[in-house]
């Protein structure tokens, strides 16, 4: 682990902060933090139990309880438990320095600080065959005060596995925290992984999710964006065997003056792999939406098949949403398209749901709850949940 945290320090001093001159961070509000006063967070660490994360996701084969970035405690079932399943600091698995050699380089200055200052770094480790019906949630919380928490997890899963993961988030006042997360998934395997955030107003997170998909292997990233100050999160899914598979969507719902930043790359290395990627979000009041996506197909990607649609609703003058995907194809032999649009309510839609007696209001909630629905539904676990977060957003005095 010390060679492990040096080789951070040794690679953040190659890269660049953050900078909006960079088009990695264009749009975003980055130039507000000096990344050269930055410290880790004070010692305020908070008392912390699973009970934030209980009400959303009872039904479960794990609770790991993380705080910054600590592992506090964790609970396995004995369904987990017979099928081999560990979870715990990385510093404690028995294959320590196997997982540490099969994780990807630092490549920018977060992920190398995010390496060299994690305390604590959490294993959840899934092995070959083993069949998990129900989730394991991470219930992560950030303490208060100043400083900034580099949380790190690492979700290895054996060949022909099935589990999903789900990753909640909350807390975090005044903080900043820069999560970094990796998923291993082996051949034929059957992953589910969602990160939900609902960090409160003063927060600002940084995060990082590297997916890497090996042969047979099918994948899906589900996100939830509905807290924080800034909260910017990059997901890249690298799939590296032939016949590999991954779905990300992600819904956020964004008020006052949040600034919801989302960049993902969908890469295409092997051969006859496929992706697609729906990102649905809602942006009222001065806040700000920004979206950037790739899709790389590399030379040998021959086969592939990529989609890329972003879709967001504008409801105020003073809410904005930059959208800008890419295509980056190396081979002639694929299928690739994307898709955006940014823009209010459809008046047609509402006007036909008032000429049936629905109040204005009401019928532009449903509209919206309709919108999003769509990406809701595919999640893995508290689907409900969301919906009644969502919906309380939206519910005025002209719902009643």
């Amino acid at each position: 682990m010390q060679k492990f945290r040096a080789l951070g320090y040794d690679r953040a001093e190659a890269f660049d902060p953050p900078d909006v001159a960079e088009e990695h961070w264009r749009y975003s509000p980055i130039g507000k933090l000096d990344f050269s006063a930055l410290e880790p967070y004070e010692s305020d660490r908070p008392q912390l139990t699973g009970a934030h994360s209980a009400d959303a996701f009872e039904e479960r084969d794990a609770l790991i309880v993380c705080a910054d970035d600590e592992v506090v405690s964790v609970e396995l079932s004995g369904d987990a438990l017979a099928a081999g399943v560990v979870a715990g600091r990385l510093v404690d698995h028995l294959e320590v320095e196997s997982i540490v050699a099969s994780l990807p380089q630092p490549d920018d200055h977060l992920s190398a600080m995010n390496q060299a200052w994690s305390s604590q770094p959490l294993v959840i480790d899934v092995p070959a065959n083993a069949v998990m019906e129900r989730p394991l949630v991470v219930a992560s919380r950030a303490g208060e005060g100043s400083g900034i928490s580099f949380p790190r997890t690492i979700v290895r899963v054996g060949e022909n596995a099935q589990v999903t993961v789900i990753d909640h988030q909350r807390g975090g006042h005044d903080r900043q925290i820069a999560p970094l997360i990796d998923l291993l998934v082996g051949r034929g395997a059957n992953v589910r992984y969602m990160t939900y955030q609902d960090l409160v107003a003063s927060a600002w997170q940084l995060a990082r999710l590297r997916v890497s998909v090996d042969a047979d292997a099918n994948v899906g990233v589900f996100a939830v964006a509905l807290g924080g100050s800034y909260a910017r999160l990059q997901i890249d899914c690298a799939l590296i065997g032939r016949g590999s598979h991954v779905r990300v969507a992600a819904v956020y719902v964004s008020g006052d003056h949040q600034v919801h930043d989302f960049r993902t790359s969908q890469h295409h290395i092997a051969e006859d792999t496929s992706s697609d990627l729906l990102f649905k979000g809602v942006v009222d009041d001065d806040a700000q939406a920004i979206y950037t996506g790739l899709i790389h197909v590399g030379p040998d990607a021959r086969g592939a098949n990529a989609l890329q649609t972003n879709r967001t609703i504008t409801l105020s003058e003073g809410a904005s949403a930059e959208s800008v995907p890419n295509l980056e194809i190396e081979n002639n032999e694929v299928r690739c398209s994307h898709a955006s649009a940014v823009g209010p309510i459809d008046r047609d839609q509402v006007f036909y749901l008032e000429s049936r007696g629905v109040p204005t209001a009401r019928a532009e909630r449903l509209i919206i709850e309709g919108f999003i629905d769509a990406v809701i539904s595919e999640f893995p676990a508290g689907q409900e949940t969301v919906r009644a977060e969502v919906a309380a957003r939206f519910t005025g005095e002209d719902d009643e």
